[in-house]
C-alpha cells in the first residue's frame, strides 16, 4: 500500500484538494488488481473520490520529497549552478536549531561544510516529518487527513526556499535541460 501515492482510478472525477487527488495512480485496466489490493490493506474508502491512502505512504512521500529536495539543490551547487554562499546560507536557515557551531566552525571546505549542512537538513526533515505524522496518527489512521507531512513542517518556508532556487537555477538551467532531453 505504501508504494501507491494515488490510490485513485483513471476515470475523470472532479478533483479535490485531498493529497491523494493529485493525481492518479490506477490505470482502469488495473482496476480488478487494484479492488484487491484494496481489500486487502482494509483501504478506507473516500466516496466517488477514490480511497485514503496506507498510512506508510505518508512517510515514503515525505522521504521521497526530503531527498529529492536537498540532494537536487546539492546537485545545482556542485554544477555551479547555484552560488555556494547562497546554498550555505539557504541550508543554515533550515538547520539553525540543530547546527553545532563548534563543529562548523572546525570544517575547512566548502564541500566538508555542504555535507555536514547535507546531513543535518536531512536529519532534521526526517524527524520533523515523524513528528508530524505521530501528531496526526488519529487523522491519518482514519483516512482524513489530507495534506503532505512536509506541507505541515514548521520548516516549509525553507523547503519553498530551496525548491524555488533549485527551480530557477536548476531544473530551467540550459545543461541540466540539455542532459534531460538527451536521456
Amino acid at each position: 500500500g505504501a508504494f501507491m501515492k494515488y490510490p485513485k482510478q483513471s476515470l475523470p472525477k472532479k478533483p479535490t484538494s485531498h493529497v491523494a487527488d493529485k493525481k492518479f495512480g490506477v490505470f482502469q485496466s488495473d482496476t480488478g488488481f487494484f479492488n484487491e489490493v484494496v481489500t486487502e490493506l482494509g483501504l478506507l474508502s473516500r466516496g466517488n473520490n477514490g480511497y485514503s491512502r496506507h498510512p506508510l505512504t505518508f512517510l515514503v512521500e515525505a522521504a521521497d520529497d526530503i531527498c529529492y529536495t536537498i540532494i537536487d539543490f546539492e546537485d545545482g551547487i556542485n554544477l555551479g549552478l547555484i552560488e555556494e554562499d547562497i546554498a550555505l546560507e539557504y541550508l543554515i536557515n533550515l538547520v539553525r536549531d540543530s547546527l553545532k557551531k563548534d563543529i562548523y566552525s572546525r570544517l575547512q571546505t566548502v564541500q566538508d561544510r555542504l555535507a555536514y549542512l547535507r546531513s543535518l537538513a536531512i536529519n532534521t526533515l526526517i524527524a520533523e516529518a515523524a513528528s508530524i505524522f505521530i501528531e496526526n496518527e488519529e487523522e491519518i489512521l482514519r483516512g482524513t487527513f489530507s495534506e503532505a507531512l512536509l506541507d505541515r513542517s514548521q520548516y516549509k518556508a525553507q523547503i519553498a526556499d530551496i525548491i524555488k532556487i533549485s527551480i530557477e537555477k536548476v531544473y530551467q538551467s540550459t545543461e541540466v535541460m540539455e542532459k534531460e532531453i538527451a536521456g
